[in-house]
């Protein structure tokens, strides 16, 4: 019995090969959790092993939940769920698809952005990336000061107005 495994259970030297699956924080699976029970309502449960889904059009949705969030909305209008909850939800079910075979790759032929990132990101400060794509650097602005009646996240909630 080797040292390191002296001591424990079998079943824990075992367990501890396993994906972690509690790593994940529960936030994050309480938000999925809500945004799926919504979309379970509307399309019925595990829809997507049924029929095949497009891979751009979840791409889509998370994508407009990203940007409705760095707008200022948390929750999505028509469900009252966090876009967080739609984001993970959305990834959820397109990781299964993918994993599963229930995916249509709709996505265009590949692109340079990935490389763009790699290139222009790494060790940069904005400033040094606005130099190199030729822009005077970007103000960063304090939005929290000129919300009214900003939420705990100092986020104006457009739907309390």
């Amino acid at each position: 019995m080797s040292e390191q495994s002296e001591g424990l259970n079998p079943k824990d030297v075992l367990g501890a090969k396993k994906v972690p699956v509690g790593l994940l924080p529960g936030a994050g699976i309480i938000l999925g959790s809500l945004a799926m029970a919504d979309g379970a309502k509307k399309y019925q449960p595990y829809n997507w092993r049924d029929q095949k889904i497009q891979y751009t059009i979840y791409l889509d949705a998370m994508e407009r939940h990203i940007l409705a969030l760095r707008d200022g909305e948390d929750n999505a209008t028509d469900s009252n769920v966090h876009h967080l909850g739609h984001i993970i939800a959305g990834a959820s079910i397109l990781a299964d698809a993918i994993f599963g075979g229930f995916v249509v790759d709709n996505r265009p032929k590949a692109g340079p952005t990935p490389a763009m990132l790699a290139q222009l990101s790494g060790n940069n400060t904005t400033e040094s990336f606005d130099r190199r794509i030729g822009v005077k650097t970007r103000r960063i602005v304090n939005y929290t000061k000129r919300c009214p009646g900003g939420n705990r996240f100092g986020l104006f909630d457009r739907r309390k107005n």
